[in-house]
């Protein structure tokens, strides 16, 4: 039987910066506002360690960029300094706990998400590169932390990144037949 996981939501209502932990893999994720990040990473060191994360717009053209970095602050300072984009907010996930996340675990993530929104996201990517993909010792591991963050990122306020473009398609099919039929009723 399936245990349920549970985490906790920490919301910093002055910052804007949301905080998810004790979460399933040893990850923590912060959901961080882009006018808010160099403030958060000069209050604190919880980013000094390798993660993956998603720099994310959701202006008239829904833009996404996926990323990973040892350590994420260092990197999140280099985007605010120059933008490739006009991101809005920033997602984050860290190792925390007992698993030490190593720059293979992160380059493989980092491809992993890659290829997952190369497939589904109803956003423009903007990575310039294709992330390459790193061998990893246990691959079973990071895949099931990559789900998890697939189902968190929704709850982050992106329901939209990672939903398949074959479910929006049979979605709007199946809509138009119920219309077709009701007309016809």
């Amino acid at each position: 039987m399936n245990q349920l996981e549970t985490f906790e939501i920490e919301v910093n209502h002055t910052t804007g910066v949301i905080k998810l932990s004790k979460m399933p893999g040893d990850c923590t994720a912060f959901k961080i506002p882009r006018d808010k990040m160099g403030a958060f990473l000069g209050n604190t060191n919880e980013l000094d360690k390798c993660g993956v994360y998603f720099l994310l717009a959701d202006g008239q053209t829904r833009e996404v960029y996926v990323g990973e970095s040892e350590p994420v602050a260092k990197r999140m300072k280099q985007h605010l300094q120059n933008p490739q984009f006009a991101w809005e907010e920033a997602i984050v996930f860290v190792g925390s706990g007992n698993l030490t996340w190593g720059k293979g675990d992160i380059k493989y993530m980092e491809h992993g998400l890659y290829t997952e929104l190369t497939q589904c996201s109803q956003y423009r990517l903007m990575n310039g590169n294709t992330p390459q993909q790193a061998t990893v010792v246990h691959p079973n591991v990071w895949n099931s932390i990559i789900d998890g963050i697939k189902v968190l990122v929704p709850f982050l306020g992106h329901p939209k990144l990672f939903l398949r473009r074959n479910t929006i398609q049979n979605a709007i099919t199946s809509n138009s037949k119920r219309s077709v039929q009701k007309n016809r009723s």
